[in-house]
């Protein structure tokens, strides 16, 4: 069972990272499209007991249980056993977790850029409510590498981003029954991502639909809470 231990922050912005991991060496691995699938009893069981399940689509399929520890890391960083396998078809599983109660809790879509630095993973993480900055590392690690982005581990974050989204301010949340979408369209010509998506992204929140658990991952689901 491998151990997690990561920190966010939010960003304004990947240039100012993007050049200092180049400056101190740093390795581009990834640019990928991500469809990921919080599940739950409807109860919340699971949350409450500070574990996360979560089936995620990229380039392949995977599902992912995370489990809360009860060691600290120090300052600014979330420690958390992990378990997870590839899955060659997460809608079947999404039916075979909803026949035994579990059903979508948070369905979110995001831009994932992965760089290597040293022993560490750093994503630059683009969502349609913010961008944010995830190091993956040992604990020993995270902090030097912060510190070459020029981030502060005393502006480190441990939340999830289903909990930076509960922290939104209501007006800038959608309402029920509403999904707040990255994609708002595709341009002649743009640059495509994979699986085709566009490259250059726009906000809207104007979006009157609501993503039901049978959408399977729809191209422009990109994050809503469900009911």
């Amino acid at each position: 069972m491998a151990l997690e231990i990561e920190t966010k922050f939010v960003l304004t912005d990947f240039a100012s990272v993007r050049a200092a991991l180049a400056r101190a060496g740093g390795a581009r691995l990834s640019r990928v499209f991500e469809e990921n699938l919080v599940l739950d009893t409807p109860a919340g069981d699971v949350r409450r007991r500070g574990m996360l399940l979560r089936l995620r689509r990229d380039a392949v399929g995977r599902v992912t249980l995370k489990l809360p520890v009860e060691a600290s890391a120090g300052k600014g960083l979330k420690v958390r056993q992990e378990l997870e396998t590839g899955v060659a078809d997460v809608a079947v599983l999404e039916t075979i977790f909803g026949h035994l109660g579990y059903r979508p809790a948070l369905r979110y879509e995001k831009v994932r850029e992965t760089w290597q630095w040293h022993d560490v993973a750093v994503c630059l993480d683009r969502l349609p409510f913010g961008r944010y900055l995830e190091i993956e590392g040992p604990a020993g690690s995270i902090p030097p590498a912060a510190a070459v982005l020029g981030l502060s581990m005393d502006r480190a974050l441990t939340a999830t981003y289903h909990e930076l989204f509960q922290a939104l301010p209501g007006r800038q949340r959608p309402s029920a029954g509403r999904q707040l979408r990255l994609f708002s369209g595709r341009a002649p010509g743009a640059a495509r991502l994979p699986g085709g998506r566009p490259k250059y992204l726009t906000v809207s929140t104007t979006i009157p639909a609501r993503c039901l658990s049978g959408c399977h991952w729809s191209r422009f689901c990109l994050f809503s809470e469900l009911e």
